[in-house]
């Protein structure tokens, strides 16, 4: 719905390829990376994979059609506690570079659901410009 160009959701998941730069980590961190990105990030919540392939920002924040103001903002800060990136800083570069993928679709998705006016429009097309392959 508002993601950066050249971000594949149907891919598994959406992190940097090895060839990003980075150097080649050994394959039983990388496997325990994946498995970390495929379990639920906390009780309640989904998958950091899960929450990357979703599209539609209430989908993401996880609040109804019908929510209030005020139900949309505590779910975002909800849902910005569990995926922070910094909660889960220097576990493996798979892991920051998703965690931190996932928080700039939640706070996207909570700006379009929340922010209106010129105000919205200038924040959101700033936000677009993040890069979330890297």
């Amino acid at each position: 719905f508002y993601l950066a160009a050249g971000v594949d959701l149907n891919n598994d998941m959406a992190l940097p390829s090895a060839s990003s730069g980075a150097e080649p980590s050994s394959s039983s961190s990388k496997s325990a990376a994946e498995q970390i990105l495929r379990e639920p990030a906390a009780a309640g919540c989904l998958s950091v994979t899960a929450l990357l392939a979703l599209q539609e920002p209430r989908q993401v924040l996880g609040v109804s059609g019908n929510a209030t103001a005020e139900e949309i903002k505590r779910a975002y800060r909800q849902q910005a506690r569990v995926y922070h990136p910094d909660k889960h800083r220097g576990i493996h570069e798979d892991v920051d570079a998703a965690f931190g993928q996932a928080f700039v679709l939640i706070t996207r998705a909570y700006m379009t659901l929340i922010v209106h006016g010129e105000q919205h429009n200038e924040k959101l097309q700033l936000l677009n410009k993040v890069d979330l392959r890297q």
